[in-house]
């Protein structure tokens, strides 16, 4: 395995730990840990640590836990052309693999990589699920949190075969849940059922040979019945994904389809220092797919303002920042915003047709009350693989993510373990050094 590819498996970690940190405060979470406290651990002590809190649950209670926290916030990363969300869908369950076996760091980055990979090949057999309303993290992150924990349990052809069957029929999640604490779930979910597949196939649980292709299978429940596999593979790690297209880090906690324009707002606003009283209007363009996904145009509550390109934009164009802390039931009925929210329109390309391409730049106008007419473009945000963040962008993003839980000392401690993830004999470390203080 490239240098270069696990040096970007190792910024994907620290990103991961940092988001799952803060993600450990949600309320979401929160009511899923009293949930499992209540009706399955029941005051017995767990085996496997949740990150953010002092508490052990059973291994896939913990896995799951720990996949939601990294998703509560939508704050995880995106990419790798996977239609998903990859570290929040592998890192948990290869994770907690390494709290009962004796991994080491390299062994389990490279897991993850073939993880990634399987996502890309995954979404390449069938783009444009969200059109369908599928989730494609739930829909894929089963099969690839199988394959990459299945590969880190050292288990056979026939058990990882196995193992991607049983995945299959444990997938599926619906974009209609968007905007809800469910979403939060689903991640957790698929990467909890990929380990409890490997888990199954790696003991002897059978499952269908044909799961993938073919009449009644898992590409034709989910709309292509003629996708031959085969034809996906000849590319599977020349190059890696994670390296190219490669994955894309967040700086805002909202949908990804999001931060280009929320990037041209907080530009345009620095750069021409704009009072919303000077504004009478504000034109948002972009994809078919944003459009689809970002469909809540007066959000009621914090999770919905998350899809919701007029409050984004709004809030953006008012304040000059978009912040984690800015998705709360207060904060989208903040008036100011509301009424900004009114002047704003989000519209598909004008001269859009089914041949475009969707990383065309999204556009964003702004009216002057002057007279004056203010435009912006973007393709690709900040932290997109193409406009990357490097190393000490993600550390401070770790840094703000966990200082509420851990000492200077601890932090420090933490990043000099992932920044040497690759030549550490024991990857559980990790989790010892995210005890919250």
């Amino acid at each position: 395995m490239p240098s270069e590819e696990l040096a970007l498996a190792k910024l994907a970690l620290l990103d991961y730990l940092g988001v799952t940190m803060l993600g450990s405060r949600e309320l979401s979470v929160n009511i899923l840990l009293s949930y499992k406290l209540k009706y399955f651990t029941k005051g017995t002590t767990g085996t496997h640590q949740i990150i953010g809190k002092n508490v052990k649950l059973n291994q896939l209670d913990a896995v799951e836990f720990n996949g939601s926290s990294a998703h509560a916030l939508d704050y995880d990363d995106t990419g790798a052309s996977t239609q998903c969300h990859p570290s929040a869908l592998l890192f948990p369950a290869l994770i907690s693999i390494s709290e009962d076996h004796n991994i080491s760091g390299k062994k389990l980055l490279k897991s993850y990589i073939i993880g990634v990979e399987m996502l890309n090949v995954l979404s390449k057999c069938l783009p444009f699920l969200h059109s369908n309303g599928w989730h494609p993290s739930s829909v894929f992150g089963p099969l690839a949190s199988a394959v990459s924990s299945s590969l880190l349990l050292d288990s056979s052809e026939k058990q990882l075969a196995n193992s991607l069957g049983i995945a299959a029929s444990l997938s599926g999640g619906l974009v209609a849940n968007f905007g809800s604490q469910t979403k939060h779930l689903h991640i957790g979910n698929a990467s909890a059922s990929g380990l409890k597949a490997a888990l199954l196939g790696k003991g002897g649980f059978t499952s269908s040979e044909f799961i993938l292709e073919g009449p009644k299978s898992y590409f034709a429940a989910y709309g292509k019945n003629d996708i031959c596999l085969q034809d996906f593979l000849p590319g599977f790690g020349d190059p890696w994904s994670i390296k190219t297209p490669g994955l894309n880090f967040k700086q805002y906690a909202s949908c990804a389809l999001s931060h280009r324009l929320i990037d041209i707002a907080i530009d345009l606003k620095r750069k021409n220092d704009i009072s919303p009283s000077e504004i009478t209007g504000v034109s948002c363009r972009a994809t078919p797919r944003a459009k689809e996904i970002l469909f809540y145009q007066d959000p009621e509550e914090g999770l919905q303002g998350k899809f919701s390109i007029h409050y984004l934009i709004a809030r953006a164009l008012i304040y000059g920042e978009i912040k984690t802390v800015d998705f709360t039931i207060e904060a989208v009925n903040d008036p100011k915003v509301k009424n900004l929210m009114k002047l704003i329109s989000f519209e598909v390309h004008e001269d859009w047709d089914d041949s475009g391409n969707l990383w065309r730049p999204d556009v964003l106008q702004i009216d002057l009350a002057d007279g004056n007419q203010l435009e912006g473009v973007s393709t690709y945000p900040k932290g997109h693989a193409k406009n990357p963040f490097e190393w000490d962008i993600v550390q401070q993003k770790f840094i703000d993510c966990s200082e509420w839980a851990l000492s200077r000392k601890s932090i420090s401690n933490v990043i000099s373990l992932v920044g040497t993830f690759e030549d550490i004999d024991d990857s559980s470390q990790i989790l010892k050094s995210l005890q919250v203080e």
